[in-house]
């Protein structure tokens, strides 16, 4: 029969041609893996996952082949070890749910959350009095959600203590000096501007939890009676309350002009006395000071909740509640409800909210307000937003509601808060596609784009006046998506921030608005210069302070703003607004690409090649290791080889497993990471032929193979290629695999010419 080889890919056949890219080495330096796999040392698949058969096979031969007892002297240290590595990785694997802790986070999740001070240790003795409570009675996918919801719970709570509080800074700079009038019309003058402070503002926020509404009435002792008196089938249905509890955020802030005060100062001249103003120390006039504070909480699980229930509450389930109050300038009263529903079955929900403002209940009604909103597509939704604004109560409730507030409260202490035309506004936003590379290969979909395209178009009307605006904004410059998701945790598990492995974007955001007033824009981009820190530059013409430049600085909910008026209204126009975009703009690509992202390859070229001289120098180790692993291994693998032999079954002749590049040219080079492009392959004959089950060998392309039980890496970083000859009903066949391709055998494909 014709030889059939396998399909070669794009590294060549019997072998690889590796395209030696600075950027694609940097990929597979942090993709290598550093912790052991246990399934890799089990030697059985990830995906799909392995049966208890499947395992309990493995760990039964490479017990018997690792036991210490049946070893030599010279390798019962090295059985040892082994033996102690399989049992833990059949610990993990064998149990469903360390299984799925493993799979979600790894190792060192698994020892943390089952160590003494662990989830599971707690929920344990927790549960010792009642083994059909907790996790233990829980189905695998059931224990999965619970834990995803702890993790996401514990992530939650680490986000809010490195992030507790939020404060911005403003420094507003007048530099409006720099441009001048010329002689003739349209004509300006440059030069260097006089520059001076012209406002500031320092504001804070900081967020503190309440406790649960339903827990005031309740005591530990009271929960301990009604478990007690729960029925088993109460006991199944048990659903564990949200552990989220309602939050207060206190808010202050001052700001205003700043404005340098003057004194007068006497003094003696010549025998007269004399007085002169002097400036002094600069001040904020007129200061404005803000305090208020808001609360928010969302129901949950409601209907599942001990004691009586009515059903007038059963529709809060899911909603948010919430107020907010505010102290100064003015003072108000504003309480807010909303609700995701749907009009019929199977139809997108509708968010709906509903708000009531109080500011001067004896002159004016409530301010009440509806915004509803629905996603429209995959990643794009509308809203519409309507408000009553002031609306004055009739002269004989004024005068009633006046002169029982009399009763109470001095009228004269209560401070006006000026009248608000009732508005409409109408918006649609296409947000950018949040899918990330890694679940778009795994759902066989197309890759998303790294332009993070989003669109924004909102109309404003008012008996005031109108306005409308739209917005564009793209990241530029980014080779890949790299802004991680809000949380690591989602319905499907753990999705860990992955390090960028290319250049930071740039993400880039230009908005027009146009009104009855005249017409504004504004252009912002702002980049990444740390993983929780960012600079942004914004320019825009939208008030009467004029052309504005304004730099900005954000990490962990902190925020510095420096706005710099650089030209007044008078004079801004097309051609200096042209420029004053594109100097900044054409100044940072000049530095991006002539200083940041040379010194970014030469900091990954330094960092590649270290961690492969570290990997390289392991290999030793690594190679007498797994010369121990054969060892050992190699007589009860042989018994069973001669068993398939004799049977006709699946018998291996020969296996390498290495890096095989394709011999161009006689000449040894060597490439950037400064390894030769010589084979460094391994015999794994043995390794191989211990994975052989049932006359079959898998191994799925998820498996580590330089992690399988006498294997080792013998070029690190470098692409690999399993070669195998076999033999399966007396005939010869063969049969070779890259990294990260599946591998079963005998296949009919395989055979070669006798």
């Amino acid at each position: 029969m014709a030889s059939q080889q396998p399909n070669r890919d794009a590294y060549g056949a019997g072998g690889h041609d590796w395209i030696d890219e600075d950027d694609n080495d940097f990929e597979m330096d942090f993709d290598y893996p550093d912790e052991i796999d246990y399934y890799s040392v089990l030697g059985v698949s990830r995906n799909p996952p392995p049966a208890d058969s499947q395992l309990r096979s493995a760990y039964h031969n490479l017990t018997l082949s690792f036991h210490p007892d049946k070893q030599p002297a010279h390798l019962v240290e090295a059985a040892k070890a082994q033996f102690e590595r399989v049992q833990e990785a059949y610990e993990v694997l064998s149990d469903p749910k360390k299984r799925i802790v493993y799979d979600l986070e790894g190792a060192a999740a698994v020892h943390r959350e089952w160590g003494s001070q662990g989830l599971m240790s707690r929920r344990t003795e927790r549960d010792d009095s009642n083994k059909q409570l907790g996790h233990r009675a829980m189905a695998p996918e059931e224990f999965k959600q619970w834990f995803i919801k702890k993790m996401k719970a514990k992530e939650r709570k680490m986000i809010n203590e490195l992030v507790s509080a939020r404060g911005s800074i403003t420094i507003g700079l007048d530099a409006s000096s720099m441009v001048s009038p010329g002689d003739e019309e349209g004509e300006v003058y440059l030069s260097v501007p006089i520059v001076r402070p012209n406002r500031a503002g320092v504001s804070y926020a900081f967020t503190a939890p309440l406790p649960d509404i339903f827990s005031l009435w309740s005591s530990g002792s009271d929960d301990l009676e009604a478990s007690n008196e729960e029925s088993d089938q109460g006991k199944k249905n048990r659903t564990e309350p949200d552990s989220s509890s309602p939050e207060v955020t206190f808010n202050a802030g001052i700001n205003g002009i700043v404005q340098s005060s003057e004194k007068k100062v006497r003094y003696m001249d010549n025998g007269v006395e004399k007085i002169t103003k002097v400036r002094g120390r600069p001040v904020i006039t007129p200061a404005v000071f803000n305090l208020g504070a808001s609360i928010s909480h969302t129901f949950s699980n409601i209907g599942l909740r001990a004691g009586p229930k009515s059903e007038s509450w059963l529709w809060l389930e899911n909603a948010t509640v919430g107020g907010q109050v505010h102290i100064f300038p003015y003072q108000a009263l504003s309480v807010h409800v909303s609700k995701a529903v749907s009009p019929f079955p199977f139809a997108r929900q509708v968010n709906i909210s509903a708000s009531a403002t109080v500011t001067h209940p004896q002159q004016s009604m409530p301010t009440l307000g509806l915004n509803i909103s629905r996603a429209l597509g995959t990643n794009s939704f509308g809203s519409m937003a309507f408000s009553t604004g002031t609306i004055l109560w009739p002269h004989s409730i004024q005068t009633m509601l006046t002169s029982l507030f009399a009763l109470f409260v001095d009228s004269s202490q209560i401070s006006m808060v000026p009248a608000q035309p009732s508005s409409l506004n109408m918006k649609y936003v296409c947000v950018p596609e949040i899918m990330t590379p890694a679940e778009a290969k795994q759902l066989d979909m197309p890759q998303p784009s790294t332009k993070r395209e989003s669109w924004q178009c909102e109309a404003n009307a008012s008996p005031l006046g109108g306005s409308l605006s739209l917005s564009y904004g793209r990241t530029v410059f980014g080779e890949k998506l790299e802004d991680p998701p809000l949380s690591e945790w989602n319905l499907d598990g753990y999705h860990p921030t992955a390090i960028p492995k290319s250049f930071r974007g740039v993400r880039v955001e230009a908005e027009a608005i146009l009104g009855f007033t005249g017409m504004g824009w504004n252009v912002t981009a702002h980049r990444k210069v740390s993983s929780f820190s960012s600079l942004g530059l914004a320019i825009g013409l939208r008030d009467e302070r004029g052309l504005t430049m304004s730099l900005s600085w954000r990490r962990l909910g902190q925020t510095i703003k420096v706005p710099i008026v650089i030209c007044p209204i008078d004079l801004a126009d097309a051609h200096l607004s042209f420029w004053a975009v594109m100097v900044p703009w054409l100044t940072y690509v000049g530095i991006e690409f002539t200083v940041v992202r040379p010194r970014e390859r030469r900091r990954r070229y330094d960092a590649l090649k270290r961690r492969r001289r570290r990997l390289n120098a392991k290999v030793p180790a690594h190679r007498a290791e797994s010369a121990q692993q054969i060892e050992m291994m190699a007589e009860f693998v042989q018994r069973r080889q001669d068993r398939e032999r004799v049977d006709g079954g699946l018998f291996i002749e020969k296996a390498e497993y290495g890096y095989m590049p394709l011999k161009k040219s006689t000449t040894t080079k060597k490439n950037k990471g400064g390894d030769s492009d010589e084979q460094r392959v391994v015999d794994v004959t043995i390794p191989v032929a211990a994975l052989v089950e049932k006359r079959q060998l898998v191994i799925s392309k998820n498996t580590i193979r330089f992690q399988l039980t006498g294997f080792y890496d013998p070029a690190p970083l470098l692409p690999k290629t399993l070669k195998i000859w076999y033999t399966f009903g007396n005939q010869r066949h063969y049969a070779e695999v890259n990294d990260g391709q599946d591998l079963l055998c005998p296949r009919r494909e395989d055979l070669v010419d006798l």
